[in-house]
Formats: C-alpha cells, sequence, structure tokens
C-alpha cells in the first residue's frame, strides 16, 4: 500500500489509481488509505485530478478479481476493511449505500 506500507493482505478492499506520463500504477489495501493519500498527495500527483486517470476498486461481492470504477461504486459500511475504514465497493446501489463523494467524506472525517 502507498500511504500504509501493509501488504494487500485482503484483495476485496484492494484499490487502484494509473496514470500520468508514465502511466503509473500506485496500489492501496484499503479505500480509505487511498481518499487519504489522495488528499495529501494531490500537489506531488497532479495528473490524478485528470480526467483520464484511472481509479479502481475491488468489488467486495468477488474475491478480489473483479474490478470496478471507484468514482461510480456504491460503497457499503460496517466491512471489516483491512485499515478499518470499513467500506466495501459493490457495482450497484443497495439500501445505506454511498456513493464516492459520501464515502470519501466519510473517510476524511474519520481522519486517520
Amino acid at each position: 500500500c502507498m500511504r500504509c506500507s501493509m501488504a494487500i493482505s485482503d484483495r476485496r478492499f484492494a484499490a487502484q489509481l494509473r496514470g500520468g506520463e508514465k502511466n503509473v500504477a500506485l496500489k492501496f489495501d484499503d479505500i480509505g488509505c487511498a481518499v487519504i493519500w489522495m488528499r495529501d498527495k494531490r500537489n506531488d500527483y497532479p495528473w490524478m485530478a485528470d480526467a483520464a486517470t484511472r481509479f479502481w476498486v475491488a468489488d467486495i461481492t468477488s474475491t478480489g478479481d473483479k474490478w470496478l470504477d471507484a468514482r461510480k461504486a456504491k460503497f457499503v459500511g460496517g466491512k471489516t476493511s483491512p485499515m478499518a475504514y470499513n467500506f466495501g465497493a459493490i457495482a450497484y446501489a443497495e439500501a445505506g449505500a454511498f456513493d464516492f463523494e459520501e464515502m470519501r467524506q466519510h473517510v476524511l472525517d474519520k481522519g486517520k
């Protein structure tokens, strides 16, 4: 994980950013780590704001082999994720699910 340096121990919670001139791949063990890292590193990696930057998150309903566009995914809380941000991504909305911006704000409010 780019933020916490932990191994990606549970692929169902993994996230990845890819972009920039060199098509750099940045991997995270928890969507919360990705959100915090993006906030903290936005000046160092300005390409993150580019529409061409790809941002994926693993679908919690898979074994970590199905990826979703993180900005379009829905997020359910109450999961036990590697770094305790406790959000899992799903493809379709369900009762109580958050969109990306809502999940992002919950993570930032938690302030880890």
